[in-house]
């Protein structure tokens, strides 16, 4: 959190169609929760991570 240059990080589970994403705000960092049939919208240069695509094949 001390990085001045982070803009966000992303958990993403293991086992579960789910990701929590930290995204900086202006009092500090925002938490987001997602889950299956969502797309996680990062701030960093407009990326999307589609969770159902990522979790494609496993299971």
């Amino acid at each position: 959190m001390a990085i001045e240059t982070l803009e966000a990080y992303v958990l993403v589970e293991q086992t579960v169609k789910s990701a929590v994403v930290y995204a900086r705000g202006d009092s500090g960092f925002v938490r987001r929760e997602y889950g299956a049939g969502r797309a996680v919208r990062l701030p960093i240069e407009n990326l999307t991570l589609d969770l159902d695509r990522a979790y494609e094949g496993l299971g």
